[in-house]
């Protein structure tokens, strides 16, 4: 039962121990593969404003999840996952490199208008010095 999630709890922890992320970005390079049953999977490079760029996976049904989405490179997606870290060595130094391995793919959220977030706040701060009175 502890190894259970729920991220309506704040948790965000897979049964694996591995944290889980949402991701939005712009779609760069994307390519869709067969494996060796001729299943679909998915890579591509998730570019984000102020971030590096991440690598991104999707296998068998996440791949299908995704490619019904439509998306096509320059367009923006909203993805949830986890990375996958790999340490190896190549020209006799230790490397790493790390993968985002995409659970779920969906459209993007839309930002809030502005007026509609400082509503918000102001509200908040109200109750907030309220409950201090």
């Amino acid at each position: 039962m502890a190894n259970e999630t729920s991220n309506a709890q704040g948790q965000n922890v897979g049964t694996d121990g591995r944290k889980r992320y949402n991701l939005q970005g712009t779609i760069k390079g994307l390519t869709v593969r067969q494996d060796k049953k001729d299943r679909d999977w998915v890579s591509f490079m998730l570019e984000r404003d102020g971030k590096r760029a991440t690598k991104c996976v999707a296998f068998v049904a996440k791949a299908e999840a995704f490619l019904a989405l439509g998306k096509t490179d320059g367009e923006t997606v909203r993805l949830f996952g986890v990375y996958n870290n790999d340490t190896y060595q190549k020209d006799g130094e230790t490397r790493q490199s790390s993968e985002f391995s995409i659970l779920w793919s969906g459209e993007p959220r839309e930002p809030k208008p502005a007026a509609e977030t400082s509503a918000a706040a102001e509200t908040v701060d109200a109750d907030a010095a309220a409950a201090l009175a």
